[in-house]
């Protein structure tokens, strides 16, 4: 058995070396992931590299289905979302596992709505069985919003759910109607690279393009990227 201060320096290294940048949430996973054994033989398993995966898979195992299947709906969302949002996006009512999950800190709260860290996202979004299927449902539910904000949440959706048709469409709407200001509303860098990602070859009208390209050169231009500026304009 390690000795008090053996298991000390043993806490104090894995919340160190856990990639939180010193979040609190590393602490309260140690916790969570300590509770079902006496702490010296926990500690005493605590590998030397990929702490951040051997802790989460720790976690992993002492969630109940319903909060395994929160976290792993929760981590399609780009932006904070709401309990409704979650349960809109896992056909199911998710509400007391959010609850608990919050609790834990595995879910967090702020005025913004709920959200995940990004480390538990990327752990939690492998557990889904079918996260085009998932991604697709999250995109139409944020379009139906009809915001600004929900309009760049669709945008990383159908990203996700392999529909660039639907990402085109929706930018050469907006280009042509100007009902979102993207730029106006400090989203330069999420526009920029949802405008980044549509292919020329995608694109059958050569005025919708140029019109991309354009929006591009300004987006370059405001980043103080002056030389992909004029190269975009003169695509344009």
């Amino acid at each position: 058995m390690r000795s008090a201060s053996a298991s000390q320096s043993t806490v104090r290294v894995v919340v160190t070396a856990f990639p939180f940048g010193g979040h609190p949430l590393s602490l309260a996973l140690l916790a969570q992931a300590a509770r079902v054994r006496p702490i010296e033989s926990f500690l005493d398993g605590v590998p030397d590299q990929d702490l951040a995966d051997w802790l989460l898979r720790e976690v992993d195992a002492n969630l109940s289905d319903d909060e395994r299947a929160a976290l792993a709906h929760a981590s399609v969302f780009a932006a904070p979302f709401s309990a409704h949002d979650l349960g809109v996006v896992a056909a199911r009512r998710l509400d007391g596992a959010v609850a608990r999950l919050r609790k834990r800190l595995l879910i967090q709260e702020s005025q913004s709505g709920l959200a995940v860290h990004e480390i538990v996202r990327t752990y939690f979004h492998t557990r889904l069985g079918n996260p085009k299927e998932v991604h697709g449902r999250a995109a139409e539910h944020s379009l139906a919003k009809g915001t600004l904000e929900s309009r760049l949440e669709a945008f990383h959706h159908f990203h996700a759910a392999g529909r660039h048709d639907r990402v085109l469409k929706l930018v050469e709407d907006d280009l042509e109607l100007h009902a979102f200001d993207f730029v106006g509303a400090g989203y330069q860098r999420l526009y920029l690279e949802t405008l980044e990602s549509i292919k020329r070859a995608e694109v059958t009208d050569p005025g919708h393009w140029a019109l991309i390209m354009d929006e591009r050169g300004d987006l370059y231009l405001h980043a103080k990227r002056a030389d992909e500026a004029a190269l975009a304009y003169e695509e344009a």
